[in-house]
């Protein structure tokens, strides 16, 4: 029952507000599809599960968390790479290029959005240098290798605390003998 004056109805629990769980950047929508398709397969039966439904929810949403952040990483890193290739291989790349809005950082800018004009002129202007935007890109994983390592420890770790914690909800459901929840927990 929720304390008087609360103004939470019976039922409503804290755990269900996605903005203790988001960046800014992060999609509320997204978060709550998540957590309705967890809880719809989980099935939480009383506050116990759901407080453990709730920590598998944000250890979800971490290890997608992390896996989101490595992949923006390294796309930084390499867009960091080519960039420098550029500048090393055509400083005067804004002038020279003709390029609408010809400044370097515009050419970059449409490069790293797929622009294939801008992408040629990037070309254009790495052509002697030894290694090809693409290589450039694997370069930058290369450099960015131990940081990746690190990153991908802890989404095992993510990983591997919720697969414990959906274990020890389907252990404690056999040793209670409960296999169908108390109350519909999403109503």
């Amino acid at each position: 029952v929720a304390p008087s004056g609360s103004g939470r109805s019976v039922g409503a629990a804290p755990w269900r507000d996605p903005a203790a769980y988001l960046h800014a950047d992060e999609s509320s929508e997204s978060f709550e599809r998540l957590r309705a398709d967890l809880w719809a397969e989980l099935v939480p039966g009383d506050v116990i599960e759901r407080l453990w439904c709730d920590d598998i929810l944000s250890l979800v949403w971490e290890s997608h968390r992390l896996r989101r952040v490595k992949r923006l990483v390294l796309e930084v890193e390499a867009r960091g790479q080519v960039r420098a290739a550029v500048d090393r291989a055509h400083p005067t790349m804004g002038v020279s290029l003709s390029y609408p809005n010809s400044r370097a950082d515009d050419i970059m800018a449409a490069y790293n959005q797929g622009d294939r004009e801008a992408a040629d002129k990037v070309a254009a202007a790495m052509a002697n240098d030894p290694l090809s935007p693409s290589e450039h890109v694997a370069l930058a994983h290369y450099t960015m290798m131990e940081d990746m390592l690190t990153l991908d420890r802890a989404i095992e770790a993510a990983d591997k605390r919720r697969d414990g914690l959906i274990a020890s909800l389907y252990i404690r459901r056999e040793r209670l003998g409960k296999h169908e929840p108390d109350f519909d927990i999403l109503g």
